[in-house]
C-alpha cells in the first residue's frame, strides 16, 4: 500500500507480517500503529480505516 487513507472491511481473516512501512489502523474499539516486525491478525468481518504513513510491504495470508 502506498501513502493513503481508506476504509477497509475484511471479507476473510488476514494474517500479516509487516516488512516495511507504517500504518495506523482504526476500528470502532481502538487505534493501533503497525510497523516493521509486527505480526497482526485481522478477523473476518472487521471494519477499519487504514492511514498509511509510509508505504507498506507485508507477507500475508487469508483464511
Amino acid at each position: 500500500c502506498e501513502v493513503s487513507e481508506f476504509p477497509w472491511t475484511y471479507s476473510d481473516k488476514e494474517s500479516c507480517f509487516i516488512l516495511d512501512g507504517k500504518v495506523i489502523v482504526t476500528t470502532d474499539h481502538e487505534e493501533v500503529t503497525i510497523e516493521p516486525g509486527d505480526f497482526v491478525v485481522f478477523p473476518k468481518g472487521l471494519s477499519s480505516r487504514w492511514r498509511v504513513l509510509k508505504p507498506i510491504r507485508k507477507y500475508y495470508s487469508f483464511g
